[in-house]
C-alpha cells in the first residue's frame, strides 16, 4: 500500500520502478544512410546498427544542459515537485571541465526551486554510467534508507570519438523518475559482467 503526506510516497514493502522518462536528443542531427555513403559502409549504420540519425550538440549545448533540460521537462510534465526528488544520480562519460560534476549543475536546478537536499553522485564510466545510476536509485529506493521520496537517474552524454570510429558519435541525455508501485517494476539484485 502507499501513502502520500505532503507530496512524499512511504511503503513498507517497495516494489519500486520506473514512472516515467523524458528523453532529450539535441536539434542538430544527420542522416545515418547519409553517412554510410560518406564513409562508404553501404548498410553499416541503417541495418547493421539499426541507427536512423545522428545527433550532435551545438556550440550551445552540453552534457550537462541536456541533463538539466530532460530533467526540467520530466518533473514539470509529471508534476513531480523538485523537493520531492531525494535521490540524483547521473551517469556520463563527458566530464565538463574535470572540475565541477554534472549533478552540481544538476541540483542548480533544484535548488532554485526549493529542493536542497538530493543525496546521490556523479558516475562516469563509458556506456555504463548510466546503468550504474539507474541501478543506483533503484537500490535507494529498495532499501532501508529511503525516505518515500522520488529517486532520479540521469544519463546524459556527448560522444566524440576519432575520426576512425564514427559510427558511434552522438549526443542525447535521459531522465528516469523511479518510485514505488511503478507500472515498470525494476526487480532487487542484478548482476553485472566486464
Amino acid at each position: 500500500e502507499i501513502l502520500r503526506v505532503t507530496g512524499v510516497q512511504t511503503c513498507a514493502l517497495p516494489i519500486c520502478g520506473i514512472h516515467a522518462f523524458e528523453l532529450y536528443v539535441p536539434r542538430h542531427c544527420v542522416s545515418a544512410a547519409a553517412l554510410e555513403k560518406l564513409h562508404g559502409v553501404a548498410g553499416k549504420y541503417t541495418r547493421g546498427m539499426a541507427i536512423a540519425e545522428y545527433a550532435g550538440c551545438g556550440e550551445d549545448e552540453d552534457a550537462a544542459s541536456m541533463g538539466i533540460t530532460s530533467v526540467s521537462r520530466l518533473l514539470e510534465r509529471h508534476g513531480v515537485g523538485w523537493h520531492d526528488v531525494g535521490m540524483l544520480q547521473v551517469g556520463s562519460e563527458s566530464l565538463l571541465d574535470r572540475s565541477k560534476s554534472i549533478k552540481t549543475a544538476l541540483m542548480a536546478l533544484f535548488e532554485a526551486r526549493g529542493g536542497v537536499d538530493a543525496i546521490g553522485a556523479d558516475n562516469y564510466h563509458a556506456s555504463h554510467g548510466g546503468t550504474v545510476a539507474l541501478l543506483g536509485c533503484t537500490a535507494w529506493t529498495q532499501g532501508a534508507s529511503w525516505d518515500g521520496r522520488w529517486a532520479l537517474a540521469v544519463g546524459t552524454d556527448v560522444s566524440i570519438r576519432a575520426a576512425d570510429d564514427r559510427q558511434r558519435a552522438g549526443a542525447a541525455a535521459v531522465a528516469v523518475l523511479i518510485g514505488a508501485t511503478a507500472p515498470l517494476r525494476l526487480q532487487p539484485g542484478y548482476v553485472s559482467c566486464a
